[in-house]
């Protein structure tokens, strides 16, 4: 394979970028706005698209964003990988990453998926997903590669996993490889590393309006001892266990972190709470002092739980505006009278303001607005709901910092009353209310 040199540069933020990138490189690019890193993409796809002068015909840029496609949304569904009998024609692991280069079939064996290259792709989890699709796309024809938010919801072994393997790549298939992020890792792991700032940064000294004091009024009204008990739970697929004989016990108005490796069984844990997993009513299960039971309303369930979770963002209809997404999540229940609407707009409207969201943008597609802005609109839905039970299942993927704090004010101080249970890998994310931890191994 030819070796190849070439400069980039591009105007962003009313700042000009200038990379001098060659094959076999591995560059880091920080952000400190999730915003400018958006811009910068879509700079890029542009100059991908039509060449410019600095850049020769023969060099083949790629794009690799960690989202669900189009075809995706119309294949699979939410929550598609705990009903064993709903994958039977779903393409394998194997099929899913292809053998695009002969390194490939040997990283995978190093992989937290290489006794799982024969199972359907909807049974990975999160961060296991997200390696799959790594590998899958490195192809010979990319001379260079961009990974959007590549190490997002990956945990420390899997990180240094990954760097591992984009060195290796990088070599092999004559490749410079350009990783996007607005999380900061250590410079010396990779060839060049650089900081983007914004030209208009979010100072940090946050203003709390008052009107977040009066915000959430419902409090913590609910009548309940115990948020949930799990006694000896088992989650099994033929003669694989996903999760084994585990027990937690949270009380009411508790604050846990759930932590856990990549594959350890944290969302499948968390489905089961939710009532999203079909094995929850083979388990000793009690929510809010009651026992799980068959016949019970899954609306009622659900009332009281505010979850996220990616794979729940991944299938949201992101085709409704941000009000009616809002309006959506807070009124789940379709047998029960809607919260006032009028309130309920003009609470959106202070919290889309706090968050720097133009409220235009309250009556547009979810789908028009940047990755982070998407993500928002949702969660700002689910803690409008009120819960007495929140479980976030790494919620802040494509959040700068300043988004981070300001979420977790909101959690520390005004969302206090409610029961928490927050799953990230970055130790950065967790709200500082958090009083316990629950490990899986």
């Amino acid at each position: 394979m030819s070796s190849f040199a070439c400069s980039l540069s591009y105007t962003i933020d009313e700042q000009t970028i200038h990379m001098e990138v060659r094959n076999g490189q591995l560059w880091c690019m920080e952000f400190d706005s999730s915003a400018t890193m958006v811009l910068f993409l879509q700079q890029v796809k542009k100059q991908s698209i039509g060449w410019q002068s600095t850049l020769p015909q023969s060099i083949n840029i790629q794009i690799v964003p960690y989202e669900i496609t189009h075809a995706e949304e119309k294949t699979f569904y939410y929550q598609q990988r705990y009903h064993a009998t709903e994958n039977d024609d779903v393409i394998s692991v194997r099929e899913f990453i292809g053998q695009p280069n002969q390194v490939i079939p040997s990283l995978l064996q190093q992989s937290i998926l290489h006794n799982r290259l024969d199972e359907p792709i909807t049974c990975l989890s999160t961060g296991e997903f997200k390696i799959a699709c790594l590998l899958k796309a490195f192809r010979p024809a990319s001379k260079i590669i961009f990974f959007e938010e590549l190490f997002a919801g990956l945990d420390a072994a899997n990180r240094t996993l990954v760097i591992q393997f984009l060195h290796i790549l990088k070599q092999t298939l004559q490749t410079c490889i350009i990783a996007t992020t607005i999380r900061p890792y250590e410079t010396s792991l990779f060839d060049r590393y650089i900081k983007i700032h914004s030209s208009n940064p979010q100072n940090q000294n946050f203003f709390y309006p008052d009107s977040l004091k009066n915000l959430f009024c419902k409090r913590s009204h609910h009548d309940f001892q115990y948020a949930f008990k799990l006694s000896n739970i088992q989650v099994k697929y033929n003669d694989r266990f996903i999760l084994r004989n585990i027990s937690w016990t949270v009380k009411k108005g508790e604050k846990w972190a759930l932590r856990g490796k990549n594959g350890s069984g944290k969302s499948t844990l968390l489905s089961l709470i939710n009532a999203d997993h079909p094995q929850s009513y083979i388990n000793d299960i009690t929510l809010f002092d009651q026992p799980r039971t068959y016949g019970q309303n899954i609306w009622d369930i659900k009332e009281n739980i505010g979850f996220f979770s990616h794979e729940f963002f991944r299938f949201f209809d992101k085709s409704k505006t941000v009000a009616d997404t809002v309006f959506s999540i807070v009124n789940s229940h379709p047998y029960k009278p809607s919260t006032n609407l009028q309130m309920l707009d003009e609470k959106l409207s202070i919290l889309m303001d706090y968050f720097g969201i133009p409220i235009h943008k309250k009556h547009q597609a979810v789908y028009h607005l940047s990755p982070a802005q998407q993500r928002l609109s949702i969660l700002l839905g689910i803690v409008l709901k009120e819960a007495p039970l929140l479980i976030l299942d790494e919620p802040y993927h494509h959040f700068d910092l300043p988004t981070i704090k300001k979420f977790n004010h909101l959690l520390d101080h005004f969302h206090n009353p409610c029961t928490l249970i927050f799953v990230s890998h970055d130790e950065n994310d967790f709200p500082s209310c958090i009083q316990h931890h629950f490990y899986l191994s």
